[in-house]
């Protein structure tokens, strides 16, 4: 029996909610293993010039994965089991919620008729969106779903960065989350290594573009700026889509490429 559009909404974000709440624990404990390692088997200090604790944090990773093999001290290796052996029971969890997600995903109409054909798009990338931000059909603009989804630029400021001496109150207007963010970024890394249609064609433009307006920028910074770029062009064109989908609401068709904009959508660094 098909769901409606609110109850798959509302399950999609429960099942996020829980597969989120694996991640994070599976997170806590592998960070609970490396930082007794490093404090035991390296010479890591907080004291450290970033360079030598970036080399400290390398050599405790290689230890726990020598351990994983059964190499190294025996404690040391008992504890590294029993921390893998913790993270087992959420790694099901977590591939059960991601498969619920999926099958939900599937029956949206938006799914079918914009995200399914996009490469680099899968039903997890839809299913985040939708779990960290709700219906779509509640954001009056994309730029209110931009600002959800923490790709915003208010008031000439990079969502997340209101500047040096920002008051309380401008942190709280920005409504910045590293979680939501987390997972625009993480939707974006498949849409450049995947995608051969039009956010990779959208990605390289606007990467060619910084890079030519700042000759002093940096690649990885024009990178940044570029995806960024084209996480927002995805999220647009997916409120359009929703509209289009859930509403008789007439809109104007989303153009392959359409150029123009690639230089004044504004995205501050």
């Amino acid at each position: 029996m098909s769901l409606e559009l609110g109850d798959i909404v509302l399950n999609i974000r429960r099942q996020h909610r829980q597969r989120m709440f694996c991640i994070k624990t599976q997170s806590k404990l592998d960070r609970a293993i490396e930082s007794y390692v490093r404090r035991e088997c390296t010479a890591w200090s907080p004291d450290l010039p970033e360079k030598e604790r970036t080399a400290e944090n390398t050599k405790a990773i290689k230890i726990i994965k020598a351990a994983r093999d059964g190499e190294g001290d025996v404690a040391l290796v008992e504890m590294v089991i029993a921390n893998d052996a913790a993270r087992e029971p959420f790694d099901a969890m977590r591939k059960k919620r991601e498969k619920a997600i999926a099958q939900l995903v599937r029956q949206l109409s938006v799914w079918e008729s914009f995200a399914k054909p996009i490469r680099g798009c899968a039903e997890g990338s839809l299913g985040a969106i939708i779990g960290e931000a709700g219906d779509l059909s509640n954001y009056a603009t994309h730029s209110k779903l931009w600002k959800r989804m923490c790709v915003a630029v208010l008031d000439g400021k990079r969502q997340g960065n209101p500047g040096k001496g920002a008051s309380a109150d401008d942190w709280i207007a920005h409504g910045y989350s590293p979680a939501r963010r987390s997972v625009m970024w993480n939707i974006g890394d498949p849409l450049i290594k995947q995608n051969d249609g039009i956010y990779r064609q959208l990605y390289d433009m606007r990467k060619l573009y910084e890079l030519a307006r700042d000759p002093e920028m940096s690649k990885g910074h024009a990178h940044n700026r570029a995806k960024r770029y084209m996480e927002k062009r995805l999220l647009k064109d997916l409120w359009r889509a929703w509209r289009r989908a859930s509403s008789s609401v007439a809109e104007k068709p989303i153009h392959p490429l359409p150029a123009a904009s690639i230089h004044t959508e504004s995205i501050a660094a």
